[in-house]
């Protein structure tokens, strides 16, 4: 059977809009994501030990950096250094997430600790 041209446009348009559509704005599979939100994750935490304002900064999404101030870290290096052993439960709806952040933190005695972390999507993936 032989699809003309236009017939085959028409066919791949709507298929291609379902595929980005299935995909979101946040583009990628929920493990691709996954990969990302451990990442902005790990950025916020590397940056609060290291005393890195636009790190942080940069890992927050923007309702969280109205109210954040580089003085906020001023503290940064006399706290225990917290890191991110991983993410669990990741559920991704549109452009909002959330996970399971499992920390460790260097005065816990290798106790994981487990807290509940929202993620946005604002020009990547960002912290709330």
């Amino acid at each position: 059977m032989r699809v003309s041209p236009r017939t085959a446009a028409t066919l791949l348009v709507p298929a291609c809009a379902a595929v980005l559509i299935a995909c979101g704005s946040s583009g990628g599979t929920v493990d691709s994501v996954a990969d990302r939100l451990e990442a902005v994750t790990a950025g916020y935490y590397d940056g609060l030990a290291d005393g890195d304002a636009e790190a942080v900064r940069d890992a927050l999404c923007r309702a969280e950096r109205t109210g954040f101030e580089a003085d906020d870290l001023s503290a940064a290096g006399t706290e225990p250094r917290t890191e991110l052993i991983e993410l669990r439960e990741v559920h991704v709806e549109g452009d909002s997430a959330q996970a399971l952040a499992v920390l460790t933190s260097a005065d816990a005695d290798d106790r994981r600790l487990t807290y509940p972390l929202q993620y946005r999507y604002e020009d990547g993936w960002k912290l709330c």
